[in-house]
């Protein structure tokens, strides 16, 4: 965030910031979905819920211009 507020970026770039993909993972300190899943291991077959929205949302967006993981 305080490279996107300082200006660092050009101004006509459109962003896409996807926050916490795993909340429940995020509380628990855990790659782990609430189920046990590793949701980084499930990008390949997409089997959990969340992995599968976050696909289907980045398959219904534009490219983007810049990519950041």
């Amino acid at each position: 965030m305080d490279l996107l507020v300082s200006g660092c970026f050009p101004p006509h770039i459109d962003w896409l910031l996807c926050p916490a993909l795993n909340p429940d993972g995020l509380a628990a300190g855990t790659r782990g979905n609430a189920r046990g899943r590793d949701l980084n291991r499930d990008y390949w077959h997409r089997r959990t819920p969340e992995v599968r929205a976050h696909a289907a949302w980045l398959e219904a967006m534009p490219p983007p211009d810049l990519f950041l993981s």
